[in-house]
């Protein structure tokens, strides 16, 4: 639900992909978040604020590698919490998100589930409403009956 209530209160495009299983184009696709172990060892939910982590116990998290994404297990290898990235739904640079939302196909990543990305920006609609409003306060004239009683005509010959 939630994330669903955050498409409909966003202003502008969303995206909601839904894990739908299919028996006869996709049956069993899902299979690795399906059942309620599954979704432990093979789903991440994110939450804005809240540090990226998954397992049966918050056992393992996701670490900044370079410019990508690794899996590791807090308190192994030097690994502790605070290395575990802090997840910003509402940062601009959607870099991270992208990553997030292209883990889980396989790469031993798991699926993340939640909002991923939710930035507040103009729509496309609102920017072409103020590029017209802009072209139009610049203008002498702002329809046809005005263009006819202006100076600015021109002989085509």
């Amino acid at each position: 639900m939630e994330i669903l209530k955050a498409a409909y209160e966003h202003k502008g495009a969303a995206v909601c992909e839904i894990l739908q299983n299919c028996v006869i184009f996709n049956d069993g696709t899902h299979e690795s978040v399906y059942n309620k172990e599954g979704r432990k060892k093979n789903a991440i939910y994110v939450h804005h604020g809240e540090k990226l982590v998954f397992g049966e116990n918050n056992e393992f998290g996701l670490v900044q590698q370079g410019f990508g994404l690794k899996v590791v297990e807090i308190g192994k290898d030097g690994y502790t919490l605070d290395d575990v990235l802090v997840h910003d739904a509402h940062c601009e640079d959607n870099t991270l998100q992208l990553k997030l939302a292209l883990m889980g196909n396989g790469d031993g990543f798991p699926i993340a589930l939640g909002v991923i990305r939710d930035v507040d920006a103009p729509t496309y609609d609102d920017c072409v409403q103020a590029q017209i409003q802009e072209v139009s306060s610049q203008k002498k004239y702002h329809n046809f009956s005005e263009l006819l009683e202006t100076n600015d005509i021109w002989v085509v010959r």
